[in-house]
């Protein structure tokens, strides 16, 4: 019996040596493009009188399309990207890191569309020894699903990698993913933006994430103006005493008003460090920086019920972000405020790693011994990561 992964790897390998596209193939072959699709992708067989003609066109023995031992190993290039950073891997079919990159923000909602294009391309192009060695690339980005981003980002990197399996979703589903390997879940993300979805395979049900105009719902950009606005009002002699105002002065080196150009001139992620400062302030028992900790958690808290409550859903809620550690006082109270049948979590490993599991499934690999060979190396490669 014929292994078809193993044709299907092996046509995909000699096609791209001889430089033939899918559609000349066809062409060739007096076929559609859509059997040489499913051919490469391992769906079918050429009968015998195609198997013959296809080792013809492209230079090789019958033998050499059906043996099913690879002389190379597959490579996978996952990548996470968000507004600060964009991380890539590159990754083998065992699940060992055999580099890893980390560039800047690639959030086509805060960056040029172009330059977040630029941004993808400079990081598979590093990552790639060869493409004859790559099978896919998976990529998850913030703001993908946003306007017409999906259709520019996918033509873009399609038009760049004609031959490799290519795959876009939004970020959200790194996270989910990253916990719970693509089972129904909900996934939020809560850092200096905020989002709350529902994961359904391939589907994904928003419910908020509207960005920081419009969403005010318990991210670190919500609690960063917090206590920036609750500084300035104590400042104007209108508002409470509150030892936010000393830290966040002592942080800005000047006082709050002195500062407003700056605070208006920074960007999001600026405004959302702040976070920081009421943590600090909210563990030395101040009742100023824990109502607005309370008052944030809370938002975020009815989102995810007000989710779980419209999709019947109960379980696990994967969240992720740099304000919602396990550790973190805002996670705890996140935590207290959600439905009984609802358990919150933050995954071991990062978002990069639920890009990896979903980078497998789009090229059809097993994927067992993934979650331990990506931990152990991930630490490794984080040491060398070029910033």
């Amino acid at each position: 019996m014929f292994d078809m992964k193993a044709f299907a790897e092996n046509m995909h390998k000699y096609r791209l040596k001889s430089g033939i596209k899918q559609w000349e193939l066809a062409d060739k072959m007096y076929i559609s493009p859509q059997s040489v699709s499913k051919w490469e992708q391992g769906q079918s067989m050429p009968n015998v009188q195609n198997l013959c003609l296809l080792a013809e066109i492209l230079g090789v023995s019958i033998d050499e399309l059906l043996n099913h031992k690879s002389q190379k190993e597959r490579l996978m290039i996952a990548i996470d990207g968000g507004g600060t950073k964009t991380e890539f891997v590159l990754i083998s079919e065992k699940g060992n890191i055999k580099k890893r990159l980390v560039l800047s923000g690639s959030n086509p909602n805060i960056y040029e569309k172009e330059r977040c294009c630029e941004i993808l391309k400079t990081g598979i192009d590093s990552l790639m020894f060869s493409k004859d060695d790559v099978v896919g690339i998976y990529c998850g980005m913030a703001g993908y699903a946003s306007g017409n981003n999906a259709e520019i980002i996918d033509t873009f990197l399609k038009n760049q990698y004609p031959d490799i399996r290519i795959e876009c979703r939004s970020d959200i589903f790194n996270v989910a993913a990253s916990a719970t390997r693509g089972k129904r879940s909900i996934a939020a993300i809560c850092g200096t933006g905020s989002n709350v979805c529902i994961i359904e395979g391939k589907s994904l049900h928003r419910v908020g994430g509207w960005g920081y105009l419009f969403d005010n719902k318990g991210s670190g950009f919500d609690i960063g103006r917090d206590a920036i606005a609750t500084t300035l009002a104590e400042n104007d002699g209108i508002g409470p005493k509150t030892l936010l105002t000393e830290l966040i002065e002592d942080r800005l080196g000047m006082n709050i008003w002195d500062s407003i150009t700056r605070l208006y001139t920074e960007d999001k992620s600026f405004i959302a460090s702040f976070a920081v400062e009421v943590f600090k302030a909210y563990q030395m028992g101040d009742a100023v920086a824990a109502e607005i900790m309370v008052s944030n958690a809370n938002a975020f808290a009815d989102r995810v019920n007000f989710a779980a409550a419209k999709y019947a859903y109960s379980g696990d809620v994967v969240i992720s972000g740099g304000i919602v550690s396990k550790n973190s006082p805002y996670f705890k109270l996140i935590k207290e405020q959600l439905n009984k049948n609802l358990c919150l979590i933050t995954p071991n490993l990062p978002p990069i790693y639920g890009a990896c599991v979903l980078c497998f499934e789009l090229c059809g690999i097993p994927s067992e011994k993934l979650e331990e060979n990506f931990a152990s190396d991930y630490e490794k490669e984080t040491n060398n990561a070029e910033n």
